[in-house]
Order: C-alpha cells, then sequence, then structure tokens
C-alpha cells in the first residue's frame, strides 16, 4: 500500500500477468513520479510492453493494484486511463494518410459540419502554435502520406500531448 507521503503519479504493487500458462509479470513494484523520465529496458520477452499496456489500462492485472496518485485504481480500462491523462504511443503509428498534419493531432477534438471540418484554419494555427513550442519543423497543412515515419512519431506524440496528459507512455515495440 502507498504511503501518504508518497510522491508517485502511479504506482503498481505486486502485479502479476499472464498469458495463459506463461508469466509475463511477477510481482512487479514500480513508481512512476511527475516530471521524471522513465525507462524500461530489458530483452525481448521480459514483460516491458505488457507493464505498459497495463499502465494504459489496455490490459488488467491478474493481481497486485495500480495506484494513481496514491489512490487504487481500475485502470484496465483504456477509457479510465485516458480519463485520467494516460496516454500510450505504439510502435505502429496509425495516422490516416488521407489527413493533414493538423487534422491527425485534432481529430479528437475536430468540429464537423455536414463530412466538412469546421475549423480547419484554427487546427492549422493551433498545430503551427504547438510545433513552435517543441522546435518542430513540420507544415500543419502537410499531408500525413508526405511526412516520414519519424515525423509521423512526432505528429503522434505533438496530438497526445495537446491534451491534459499526465503521463505519456512511448512503447518501441516487439
Amino acid at each position: 500500500m502507498a504511503a501518504a507521503s508518497d510522491s508517485s503519479l502511479i504506482r503498481l504493487d505486486g502485479v502479476r500477468y499472464s498469458y495463459g500458462t506463461v508469466l509475463a509479470l511477477d510481482g512487479v513494484d514500480l513508481a512512476l513520479h511527475p516530471g521524471k523520465i522513465h525507462a524500461l529496458v530489458g530483452e525481448h520477452g521480459a514483460g516491458k510492453s505488457s507493464l505498459a499496456m497495463i499502465i494504459a489500462g489496455e490490459l488488467a492485472p491478474r493481481s497486485g493494484q495500480v495506484l494513481f496518485r496514491g489512490v487504487p485504481t481500475q485502470m484496465s480500462r483504456s477509457k479510465a486511463a485516458l480519463r485520467l491523462g494516460v496516454k500510450m504511443i505504439y510502435q505502429t503509428i496509425l495516422l490516416n494518410n488521407h489527413f493533414s498534419v493538423a487534422e491527425s493531432i485534432f481529430y479528437s477534438n475536430r468540429i464537423v459540419n455536414r463530412g466538412v471540418w469546421v475549423h480547419r484554419r484554427r487546427m492549422e494555427a493551433a498545430a503551427a502554435e504547438l510545433f513552435e513550442r517543441y522546435g518542430i519543423r513540420i507544415k500543419p497543412t502537410a499531408s500525413v502520406s508526405s511526412l516520414n515515419i519519424a515525423e509521423r512519431t512526432v505528429v503522434d506524440i505533438i496530438r497526445s500531448l495537446q491534451t491534459d496528459t499526465s503521463l505519456l507512455i512511448v512503447d518501441e515495440g516487439q
């Protein structure tokens, strides 16, 4: 159980997870603190992605608990994790090639009227401001299909950061 003076954003206590008979995580204790960069490093199959998916609410631990700011939390639904500002970026980036960069960034906050993006110029201006803040040189009007993989990754990260984010998990994948 987390102590009252615990400053962690997310704490895992005794988390276990298995895929059938294959034990992926065995009693993991982990504390993630605000304003810090944490890295999970290990061999292929060590359980890094499984742990990240539990934190992001994609998987439910078989036992143990997840605490958010010291309070036991059911992160076993990704919508619950999103409400708490926990977001995950996967190695496979799912951006629509037919969208502009700005449309991709603000897709979840879009305003559409009869199938037409209503505030395209405001989205483009907001994307330009985000890019300027982070020193990114991508045109908000560019088509996603014209971007290389590194630029697509940047767009995916900016998309996650444009809303309230308390924890951003970047999974390098297999």
